[in-house]
C-alpha cells in the first residue's frame, strides 16, 4: 500500500532576479489528526538570497500565500459541499 504524497517542491524563479533561483517546498505533516503545512524557500547560496530585497520577498510571499490559501479553502469547501449534498 502506498502512502499519500506529503511534499510539493518546485523551482522558484522571478524575472526581476533571474540569478536568484531557489527551491520552494511545501511539506504536510499530520499528528493526532491535525495537519500542519510548512513552507520553505531555499536559495542556493547567500549571494542569491541577498539579491532579493527582504521586504519584497516577504510581501510577495505573504500576498501570494494568502491568495493560494483562499483558493485552497474554496476548493476544499466546494468538494465538501458536493460530497455531502443529497440529491432527490
Amino acid at each position: 500500500m502506498s502512502s499519500r504524497p506529503t511534499r510539493v517542491a518546485a523551482t522558484w524563479l522571478y524575472d526581476a532576479w533571474p540569478d536568484a533561483a531557489a527551491v520552494e517546498s511545501f511539506d504536510l505533516h499530520e499528528t493526532d489528526g491535525v495537519t500542519t503545512l510548512s513552507c520553505r524557500l531555499e536559495f542556493r547560496d547567500q549571494a542569491s538570497r541577498d539579491m532579493v530585497p527582504k521586504d519584497v520577498t516577504t510581501r510577495m510571499m505573504y500576498t501570494g500565500f494568502l491568495a493560494n490559501f483562499a483558493n485552497m479553502e474554496d476548493l476544499v469547501s466546494a468538494r465538501r459541499d458536493r460530497s455531502t449534498t443529497v440529491s432527490g
